[in-house]
């Protein structure tokens, strides 16, 4: 279950004093569909007709928070669909690559895989899931 992977992830940054934060998990489907729409970059937007691992809330987008919850320096901010949110850039400063590694480490040691294209994004795709369109409100 996506859930407890995710809890795992959470217990092994508070080993180091940091917490996941999460900014998205789970999308309606239609509200995949704006986004695919609105965004008009389909490597960082998939196309609800092709499935969206967001909206069968598999897919999970974080960033490491300190004690205090300020957010660690990463690569870019959240959704920022530019080659520097990709996980191969080369400009990352030392720092920043450290955090991005460690985040990387903890969430795939709890069971995600990682996308090329963002930092922040994983998956898991350890079950089939259906893709549902549940409004969240």
């Amino acid at each position: 279950m996506t859930a407890a992977k995710l809890k795992k992830a959470n217990q092994l940054a508070h080993k180091k004093g940091y917490r996941i934060k999460i900014w998205d998990v789970y999308r309606p489907l239609s509200v995949q569909w704006e986004m695919y729409n609105k965004i008009q970059n389909h490597l960082y937007v998939a196309n609800p007709a092709l499935d969206s691992n967001h909206s069968k809330g598999v897919s999970v987008d974080v960033t490491l928070v300190d004690a205090k919850g300020k957010e660690l320096k990463m690569p870019t901010k959240f959704d920022s669909f530019s080659s520097k949110a990709g996980r191969y850039y080369k400009g990352n400063s030392k720092t920043v690559q450290k955090n991005m590694d460690y985040l990387t480490k903890i969430m795939t040691q709890s069971g995600f895989k990682t996308i090329s294209s963002e930092w922040w994004h994983y998956n898991d795709l350890s079950a089939s899931h259906p893709t549902l369109d549940v409004p969240t409100k």
